[in-house]
């Protein structure tokens, strides 16, 4: 039961972009940024405040469990440009599922400052 459970959340409705949540209350920043890498597939989640745009991405890389400082950073203003078209962000929440490489916060400091 609990593995059909998560085989349809995981596989079936999150890859096609439905969530079977709601918040009650908003999150405390503006943006959450969730990022992952596995094998050389790199996902990253956007999530806003309200939970009104929550945006699955996914990229290849060269490094198998770590992104690169320009591949973060390229990713990371796409995505962060995209979503102020739609809301005010002011405050951002990045997690790294996993270890936080050197590159990759080089990628996220040079993104935060352009």
């Amino acid at each position: 039961y609990g593995y059909v459970q998560g085989v349809a959340l995981n596989k079936v409705i999150l890859n096609n972009e439905r969530w079977p949540f709601i918040l009650k209350t908003p999150l405390s920043a503006d943006l959450y940024i969730g990022i992952d890498v596995k094998h050389s597939l790199a996902g990253f989640t956007f999530v806003t405040k309200y939970a009104e745009n929550v945006k699955p991405v996914r990229k290849t890389t060269k490094r198998k469990e770590q992104l690169s400082s320009a591949q973060i950073k390229t990713e990371l203003i796409k995505q962060i440009r995209k979503l102020t078209e739609h809301c005010d962000i002011r405050t951002i929440v990045i997690h790294r599922d996993g270890r936080l490489f050197r590159s990759e916060l080089e990628g996220i400091e040079q993104a935060m400052t352009d």
